[in-house]
């Protein structure tokens, strides 16, 4: 298990990369009695185990990020925190400078005092080139700096903030500027040794534009499930008695007698035949397939499940938690248990079942029961569904090669400002009316613009933005992503939403719906070698568009 924490205030994100892909792993977890509007807390429920934990059975990758919860994991408190909700500070900068001319940055923060600014300027190689301590910054009163860069190249503007370190945009600081045509541009980039050198920019949001293709891929909802196999005694008891006995279970006919010709089914398959026959259910019949994985009470299946895993239950409930479950129980149940349990035990629960217990203790008492024995089956024959639930858009990036060559609006993700191409001592603004292209999303009818947006990001570099426009913020994966989620906060309402993502490849650029002008996006990821990484991108859009920075 890896705990990545940060320095600025944000939710932990819990990786458990020591379980293997179907071992599943029991955390322990419990709300905060945390006081709200000045109210009094509320109490834990009285079906939480001692000390408010209550458990749940994670398979691998658990990625936990709740507000106001606690986590505890083999005996290790792993305390949660509130997302990051702060605006990022307003930028202006010019998108472009001439080496050794005055740069000038004009600074004002929204929401927010700062006791202690620290400007920083870094350039391809990470390495410091200038760094400025700024007055403090005050809400909505404006500070400038200026400096001037002689060496030319694409540099990064940082801040040190109260908080922490937050890298902000890019600044383009050229030796000679010029306007070009396709030809020329396509013609200078067959004759330089290395076409990578070249990037592209749209003048407009100072984005970077990137030639890609669009693709659509499958997205999925991670399950655990328990084979019937290993909780049912079917071999045992013979699937007439079995059948028998679902019958009489307070449940829909209609799933009653497709959870038996479901049985007869699994009877004779094996366990991987199993898991995709459930999947399938998913994508065939969903309310049946939630019915038998997640509605089948467990409680009630307890005459027809194997002894010798019962026993091992049992032993882990508190004999007055079962006693109270068996308050009102019929006759097979009870038999069952009692069975199962030493005679000393038994009759202590036989003498506690004739008193009198609150109607809403039995039920606390059967759902503790049902968890215990839910968590019992998954812990130790939990399986990973995979069941695939919708479908996303991406774009992949293309080679540059192909950035100016028959390329169509399908096949590029552009911009409505003026595209620069830099190749690290010139800058060549495309005077073509042609290349002044638009943002161009799959299945939408009308061209989007793109707008200039001030934006924040610290920790690491999971994702960079590819741009914004008014329905959908873009953003480009630095590395391959097995898993993600993406917690974003909405500043304007202070609503709150999340995005999982899974199997994303490098260089992938995933649209995400813009909440609206004012958000921030807490990110956890884990690579493709299980290591974990957390970022906060803070984001305002500008509401123009077509201006430069």
């Amino acid at each position: 298990m890896y705990v990545y924490s940060s320095l600025y205030t944000g939710s932990y994100f819990i990786f458990l990369l020591s379980a293997d892909d179907i071992a599943p792993v029991k955390i322990y977890f419990k709300d905060h009695e945390t006081s709200i509007g000045g109210k009094k807390p509320l109490p834990h429920s009285k079906s939480e185990s001692a000390g408010g934990w209550k458990e749940k059975v994670y398979l691998y990758p658990a990625l936990l990020q709740r507000k106001w919860i606690d986590y505890r994991y083999k005996d290790r408190f792993i305390p949660a925190v509130s997302y990051d909700n702060i605006m990022p500070i307003e930028l202006h900068y010019p998108f472009s400078s001439a080496a050794n001319d005055q740069i000038e940055l004009r600074l004002k923060t929204g929401d927010k005092n700062y006791k202690s600014v620290t400007l920083q300027i870094l350039n391809e190689n990470k390495e410091e080139v200038f760094e400025k301590t700024l007055p403090p910054l005050t809400v909505k009163k404006e500070r400038s700096c200026s400096f001037s860069l002689s060496i030319p190249g694409v540099y990064t503007i940082c801040l040190l903030l109260d908080e922490g370190r937050f890298l902000k945009t890019e600044i383009l600081v050229y030796r000679k500027k010029s306007m070009c045509s396709p030809d020329v541009l396509i013609e200078r980039m067959n004759e330089s040794k290395s076409v990578l050198q070249f990037s592209f920019f749209c003048t407009a949001c100072g984005a970077r534009i990137y030639p890609v293709t669009g693709e659509i891929i499958d997205e999925f909802i991670h399950k655990n499930y328990i084979p019937f196999k290993e909780y049912l005694d079917i071999e045992g008891m013979g699937l007439d008695r079995i059948s028998a006995f679902i019958r009489t279970i307070d449940h829909p006919k209609h799933f009653k007698q497709g959870f038996i010709h479901l049985l007869n089914i699994l009877r004779l398959a094996s366990i991987n035949d199993e898991l995709t026959i459930v999947t399938n259910l998913f994508r065939d019949d969903t309310p049946f397939a939630h019915y038998i994985t997640d509605k089948l009470f467990l409680f009630d299946m307890i005459p027809i499940m194997p002894d010798r895993e019962l026993q091992m239950i049992l032993n882990r409930i508190d004999d007055d938690m079962l006693a109270h479950a068996l308050q009102g129980s019929g006759k097979e149940i009870r038999t069952k248990i009692i069975n199962n349990i030493s005679r000393r035990r038994g009759r202590s629960i036989m003498n506690d079942l004739h008193l009198k217990v609150k109607e809403e203790d039995v039920a606390d008492a059967k759902s503790e029961v049902h968890r215990s024995i839910k968590s019992f089956f998954e812990e130790r024959f939990g399986r990973e569904l995979k069941i695939p639930y919708a479908t996303r858009g991406i774009y992949r990036l293309k080679n540059n090669e192909d950035f100016l060559q028959n390329v169509s609006l399908d096949e590029m993700l552009l911009h409505n400002g003026v595209i620069a191409a830099f190749d690290g001592h010139e800058l060549m603004l495309l005077g073509n009316d042609g290349l002044k292209r638009f943002v161009h999303e799959p299945h939408m009818s009308k061209i989007l613009h793109c707008y200039a947006y001030d934006y924040e990001t610290s920790g690491d570099a999971v994702f960079s933005i590819a741009g914004v426009t008014e329905s959908s913020i873009y953003m480009l994966s630095m590395f391959g992503i097995r898993y993600a989620r993406i917690h974003i906060y909405n500043w304007l309402t202070s609503l709150e939403d999340t995005e999982a993502l899974e199997n994303i490849a490098r260089h992938s650029i995933i649209p995400l719906r813009l909440p609206s002008s004012c958000f921030v996006l807490t990110i956890g990821a884990v690579d493709g070698k299980r290591k974990p990484h957390e970022q906060v991108i803070r984001i305002k859009v500008r509401q123009e568009t077509g201006s430069g920075n």
